[in-house]
């Protein structure tokens, strides 16, 4: 199945339109192109027109409304075990700070987790959201130990520019409460709209709600902390839990500070940049499982990922 036209793998505009995802920060503008560029991505259909169930449309109104939803349960606790235990035994790991990845090649071996990623619920979900078949352009399982160190990097509240449009499916493999690392998201402050109706009860002026889609740093991290603090949202739940999430929307991930959090997370675009594949390609030598192969949606997703 070969991507047609807009496609931007090897592509000379990919840098370009890179750069360009990572200078807009106005949600408007880049739904505007995001709009665009699904008029021109390959295989918008059947899949980005799939209507599903009542319950299906209520996860995507949830999604586009509060920029996140929580799923139904796909793993069970023996699931889980068996991811647990397979991962005991991966010794090639990348410690940074208080953080400990697993490495790509061995997250897709991982029973079950790339099952999860191409689950037929998920994916139509997700189409939907996307208003094209997505692409999943990262995929990522780590360690976040306690630590009562300053926190760092992703665990300062910020916005990702993973694309235009996209979201990300979290697992949780390890119970999650306020203590040990949960996702920490600002609901609805993916949307012009949304920051607005957040701040409308609190005389902010409009140069000040603009302030909340500026730049990321650490000042203006503290200051949506400060204005918001009430409204922000920690996503707790028992190991198999999972949500999708914009995390254009403000976010972090809570530092532990007791035991450990393990995670699983997928991250689906529109298209996918050449800056985005490189980890990608590390899984290039592997044969992807009949569930993706026999699978025309699943094969689309995965297609930066094994050899079919």
């Amino acid at each position: 199945m070969k991507p047609e036209r807009f496609d931007l793998i090897n592509s000379p505009h990919s840098s370009i339109m890179w750069n360009l995802n990572k200078s807009i920060n106005d949600p408007n503008i880049r739904n505007i192109i995001a709009d665009r560029i699904a008029q021109f991505l390959p295989i918008r259909s059947p899949f980005s027109e799939f209507k599903g169930s009542t319950a299906h449309q209520t996860l995507i109104k949830l999604l586009k409304d509060e920029g996140w939803v929580g799923l139904k349960q796909k793993l069970n606790d023996p699931d889980i075990a068996k991811i647990i235990t397979y991962f005991e035994q991966c010794d090639d790991t990348v410690v940074e700070k208080s953080l400990t990845h697993y490495k790509i090649a061995d997250i897709v071996n991982a029973p079950y987790l790339l099952q999860l990623a191409v689950n037929s619920e998920i994916l139509h979900t997700v189409a939907s959201y996307l208003k094209v078949a997505p692409t999943v352009v990262d995929i990522c399982a780590w360690w976040s130990h306690a630590t009562d160190k300053e926190p760092f990097g992703a665990q300062i509240l910020h916005r990702d520019r993973d694309d235009f449009r996209f979201c990300k499916l979290f697992l949780y493999l390890t119970d999650v409460n306020t203590d040990n690392g949960p996702h920490t998201f600002l609901p609805r402050s993916h949307t012009v709209e949304g920051i607005t109706k957040l701040f409308e009860n609190r005389n902010n002026q409009p140069d000040q709600i603009q302030r909340a889609f500026a730049n990321d740093s650490r000042q203006s991290s503290d200051w949506i902390r400060t204005q918001c603090e009430s409204d922000i949202l920690e996503i707790i739940g028992d190991r198999g839990s999972a949500f999708l999430v914009n995390t254009f929307g403000y976010h972090c991930g809570k530092p532990p500070r007791k035991g450990s959090r393990l995670v699983f997370q997928v991250v689906y675009a529109q298209q996918a940049y050449n800056r985005r594949i490189e980890r990608l390609s590390q899984t290039h030598h592997l044969p992807l499982p009949d569930f993706v192969t026999n699978n025309a949606m699943a094969r689309y997703a995965c297609r930066l990922i094994g050899k079919a």
